[in-house]
């Protein structure tokens, strides 16, 4: 209740001075507290889909927010089968993603949603896991080790048919 009577207090003082701004000034960012995670507040669109044997998965590219449109859970064949489903009302996607390098990756997530990344049929173990910042629209944080390579993004148990998620590898 708090963050969102925070975010509706910041939303009306950025719109009641956007009139001041130039034209050619990016927007602010909305919460400095996870700064690897800067270009949340300029999201590609992307439809993920909800087979993998239909063509090729649409791409997030890490370091790119993705504002994602999912598809309603009973439409989806997992590549690996969610821990959770959410239900006969949840949502749910797949998505293809590049690790450039085999490291850490921080993904995070604008909903409480399941995320497996899957390489070769097998489910990254998570490292760690959190919640965003209160100043911020992120919601989770999962760290994930990820090989070089491309890998499914399997989204499940979303609770709404969008949801907003950004990788980033973590620097040691």
């Amino acid at each position: 209740m708090l963050r969102s009577m925070a975010w509706m207090l910041l939303a009306a003082a950025s719109a009641a001075g956007a009139e001041d701004a130039p034209a050619t000034e990016p927007p602010p960012t909305l919460c400095d507290a996870l700064p690897a995670f800067a270009a949340w507040v300029r999201p590609a669109s992307i439809v993920a889909a909800p087979r993998a044997d239909r063509g090729p998965l649409p791409r997030m590219t890490m370091g790119q927010a993705a504002a994602v449109t999912l598809s309603p859970a009973q439409d989806l064949v997992p590549v690996v089968a969610p821990r959770r489903t959410g239900g006969p009302l949840a949502y749910a996607g797949l998505l293809r993603v590049h690790a450039p390098v085999t490291g850490t990756y921080r993904f995070a997530l604008s909903g409480p949603v399941w995320l497996d990344v899957v390489d070769r049929g097998v489910s990254a173990a998570s490292v760690a896991h959190g919640h965003g910042p209160e100043c911020g629209p992120i919601r989770k944080l999962v760290d994930l080790p990820l090989t070089a390579g491309d890998h499914v993004v399997q989204i499940a148990a979303a609770p709404t048919p969008n949801v907003e998620i950004m990788g980033v590898r973590v620097v040691p």
